[in-house]
Order: C-alpha cells, then structure tokens, then sequence
C-alpha cells in the first residue's frame, strides 16, 4: 500500500510539471511506470541513507520503515486486546488440561501445509505446560497459554473451530471416577503395659489375670 501510494504521488508530480521535463516520453503508461520505479529507488532503496557520525541512519527508506514499524505496532496493540479477550473465554471451556493440549495436537494434522518444526515447537510447549504443578503455574494460565500457542497457529477462525469440536470431544469422554478415600489406619491393640505385663481383656471387660498369679495344683516332689 505504501509503495502505491508513493508511485502514485511521483506519478502525480510527473503529470503535473511534464511541461518542465521534455525529455519525458508522451506515452501515460511509460510515465507511470517510470514514475513508481524512480519513487521505489528513492524512497525504497539504501542508496540516499547517509550515517552519522554516531550510527545512526538518515534518509527516506529510515523514515518510511519507521511509519510502517509505528503503524504495525498501533494494530498488533488492537489486534491484542481481541486476541486476549479470546483466549480467557476459550480458555474457560478447557477442564482438563492434557485431553485439550492432545486434541488440538491431533488437530493440526488437518494442516496440509504445516511444517514439523510449528508442530515440534507446538509439542514442547504443551509438554512444559504440563509439567508445571499448580504452585507454579495454575490451571487457568496454562489453558490460557494452550489457547495462545494454538491461535498462533492455526489462526482465530480455525480456533473457534476447533473449540466447538474440542466441545463435543470432552463431552464424548468418560467421566473420570472419584477417587477413593485411604482406608484408616487400624489401631493398634494394648498388648502390655510398661511392665511388660499383658492387659488384654475378655468379654467382661475384666483384665486377665497375669501369668505368676495363675498356678494349678502343686505336683508332689
């Protein structure tokens, strides 16, 4: 676009004073292509970027890549705030964190086109992800930046998409069971006491008698 619009100024110069250049041919396509072609090496090129004696550069093609770099940065802002807003909501829908990350792996098969270092680097940041314990990053960071490495991907229509399948996906699953409570410990029974001597009761609730109280009849010598 901005390459268009400066050949149409040079074009528009070039129209507007042809009287003072003779040597410009008659011919309106000519004098617009030479137009664009003379505009692109002046404003385009490095040819008229002078340094300072500090570095830094000074010419046109310095200011131009400076407004596009401005204006990339103004949209990138706004594009931000719509991108954010996405992936909290998205983020929502996503219980179980390793069922999702494995879903949206197995989607980008569906990419004809993707190369395997997006989807190696895609694999190693689910797998960090996962890692992570909930002391160190908590669940709803995680889906939030399962939903940004995705998008960045596959793009946001693919991500809505995506998410409506992934939806009836986690539905699909079975439930995952409650899981069991530890059993009790069993409690130790009073076997003695300091003396060594055992207590264990009867039914009665009475202590039994200890063995050097308990002697039978005396066995004549």
């Amino acid at each position: 676009v901005v390459n268009g619009v400066i050949a149409l100024l040079a074009f528009g110069v070039v129209q507007r004073y042809a009287a003072n250049f003779p040597l410009l041919p008659k011919d309106v396509y000519i004098r617009a292509i030479m137009a664009g072609f003379g505009a692109l090496v002046v404003f385009r090129s490095k040819i008229f970027v002078l340094r300072s004696e500090d570095g830094n550069a000074i010419g046109p093609e310095v200011l131009i890549t400076a407004f596009l770099r401005l204006v990339d940065r103004t949209i990138d802002r706004e594009r931000a705030i719509e991108r954010h807003a996405m992936a909290f909501r998205f983020s929502q829908e996503i219980t179980d964190f390793d069922a999702a990350a494995d879903f949206l792996l197995a989607s980008l098969v569906a990419f004809q086109r993707l190369g395997d270092d997006e989807i190696k680097a895609y694999n190693a940041t689910t797998e960090k992800l996962k890692t992570l314990t909930e002391e160190q990053m908590t669940h709803s960071l995680k889906a939030i930046s399962l939903v940004f490495v995705f998008m960045d991907i596959a793009g946001e229509e693919n991500l809505k998409l995506t998410f409506g399948l992934l939806r009836q996906y986690m539905k699909s699953r079975p439930a995952t069971p409650p899981p069991v409570p530890p059993h009790p410990p069993e409690q130790a029974h009073d076997v003695g006491d300091a003396t060594g001597t055992p207590s264990l009761t009867e039914g009665s609730g009475e202590p039994l008698p200890s063995p050097d109280i308990v002697s039978g009849p005396e066995v004549p010598h």
